[in-house]
Parts: structure tokens; C-alpha cells; sequence
């Protein structure tokens, strides 16, 4: 009998890499992630020639974003149906 570990979630990993915090991050722009290593708001490690991102900085730097302002749209007029 075998166990099918495929349905276990998976740890989720201490860093990412560059590429992945791109993904992360909403599909953020590679200079714009080497800009906020840079200042900080994302902390970068380095395994050999690697740039790893932690995911716990990508978490606190994407909880510290504002909310977004979205307006709801305008209410559709009824088309058709006149009330007696």
C-alpha cells in the first residue's frame, strides 16, 4: 500500500526567487523589485550567485499597500419593465 502525499499542502519556502517575487508581487517589473530591495521594503538574500527574496518580507510589503479606492458602477437602468 502506498500513501499519496500529493494532497498535503507544502511548506510554503523562506525566499523565492527573483522571478517568483515578480509573480508575487502582481507581476511587478524586474528593476521595481531590485528598487525596493534596494530601499528595503523587500529584504533580498543571496545563495551563490542567486537573489532570493524571504516571502515573509513580500507579505509585510504587500500588506502595507493601501487599499484600493473602486468606486461601484453606476446602477443599470431598467430597460423594458414600466411600473403601473
Amino acid at each position: 500500500m502506498t500513501i499519496d502525499h500529493s494532497s498535503e499542502p507544502k511548506p510554503e519556502p523562506y525566499a523565492v526567487t527573483i522571478p517568483e517575487t515578480r509573480r508575487l508581487c502582481g507581476d511587478a517589473g524586474r528593476s521595481t523589485i531590485y528598487v525596493l530591495i534596494g530601499r528595503g521594503q523587500l529584504v533580498a538574500i543571496k545563495a551563490g550567485a542567486r537573489t532570493l527574496v524571504t516571502t515573509e518580507s513580500i507579505r509585510t510589503y504587500l500588506a502595507g499597500l493601501p487599499r484600493a479606492k473602486i468606486k461601484p458602477p453606476p446602477r443599470r437602468r431598467q430597460r423594458g419593465r414600466q411600473k403601473k
